[in-house]
């Protein structure tokens, strides 16, 4: 299977999390490897016009979504599943209607108020 996993390229602080991401790319390909499967890595920023260009080219069977922020900003990472989602391609982890509703504290708030 050919797998492309995606993950938040660092900012320029470079913060903890930043790093512990590539962490998580290396460890995720060498076990997806393990499995007899095919790991491609994606760095990803906001121009999704290029992720889009590259989900096209590549064609994965399957996307392992790392992303828990574009830019350094949280309330983006949902943007990926949307991509995901119009494109058909399955992909791990939470809906992109999951990831904008818990990323937003007032309009989660909001939505348990009700």
């Amino acid at each position: 299977m050919k797998i492309l996993v995606v993950y938040n390229l660092p900012t320029t602080q470079q913060t903890a999390d930043d790093l512990d991401v590539l962490v998580q790319v290396e460890a995720v390909q060498k076990s997806l490897g393990h499995l007899g499967h095919t790991a491609i890595p994606l760095g990803v920023s906001l121009n999704m016009e290029i992720f889009q260009k590259e989900l096209k080219k590549i064609n994965p069977d399957l996307v392992f979504n790392l992303v828990e922020a574009i830019s350094g900003v949280e309330m983006y990472l949902h943007f990926i599943p949307v991509m995901l989602e119009k494109l058909n391609i399955p992909f791990t982890g939470a809906s992109a209607e999951a990831l904008f509703t818990t990323t937003n504290k007032v309009f989660t708030k909001r939505l348990l108020d009700t």
